[in-house]
């Protein structure tokens, strides 16, 4: 598919892994079709890879850094927003070759210059100190919060995809998702995203599929699933 929408005019390929809202991340088989499909048209592959620490299988992150994609061809986009759990924070990385990344911060100082320095001091002596643990803990407690909450929707017959990454679960509620997020978000206090939001003009089989954050407390995981609970037959 990738070979297919890739034209002459193709300069840069731009994937998102882990996928968001899918909760997956690429295998080592589809990085070698990207950087095959990348080296017969010499673009650029970007690497969204926001949620690349967020790992709830046990496993560990492979991304384009990992890839066979020329490292003066590949960059990786990440965030500290969502690696430390503080998305209003507002700050991020990339990772590139010395010519690449000089020509990424000449454009960004026109753009929106930096993250403001309280942040940016904030981030490094986290990195310089638990980060490893907080994420280890991190983890820990979205795997557990998919287990509660997916099991719950699972409970009422729905369709769960349960992530490897990042923590979004996705459920099939058989109905026109945005009916079934207006109706509960009404009645039972519980929002989610109809994952068609993510799809354009053409939400084909993703109109039913909603996606719930589970980037939350315990307790409130365990009270949004009490509250599915009361309001589902």
């Amino acid at each position: 598919m990738l070979r297919e929408v890739c034209t002459p005019r193709t300069r840069a390929i731009i994937v998102n892994t882990p996928w968001n809202p899918l909760g997956r991340a690429f295998s080592a088989e589809e990085w070698a079709a990207v950087a095959t499909v990348a080296a017969e048209h010499d673009a650029s592959v970007v690497s969204d890879e926001a949620y690349d620490h967020c790992v709830l299988d046990g496993g560990r992150h492979a991304g384009v850094l990992a890839s066979a994609v020329p490292e003066d061809r590949r960059i990786k986009v990440g965030s500290f927003s969502k690696s430390l759990c503080a998305t209003g924070w507002r700050v991020g990385y990339i990772v590139a070759s010395a010519e690449t990344s000089r020509r990424i911060r000449t454009v960004h100082q026109f753009s929106s210059f930096c993250a403001n320095s309280v942040v940016q001091e904030a981030v490094r002596e986290v990195l310089a100190g638990p980060f490893a643990q907080i994420r280890r803990e991190v983890n820990e407690r979205f795997a557990d919060n998919v287990e509660v909450f997916a099991s719950a929707l699972e409970g009422h017959g729905f369709a769960v995809t349960r992530p490897t990454h990042g923590f979004f679960v996705l459920a099939d509620v058989g109905e026109h998702g945005q009916d079934w997020v207006e109706r509960m978000l009404a009645n039972g206090g519980v929002a989610g995203l109809p994952v068609a939001t993510f799809c354009g003009d053409a939400p084909g089989a993703w109109d039913s599929v909603i996606r719930f954050a589970l980037c939350k407390r315990p307790e409130t995981i365990q009270e949004a699933a009490t509250r599915l609970a009361a309001r589902l037959p």
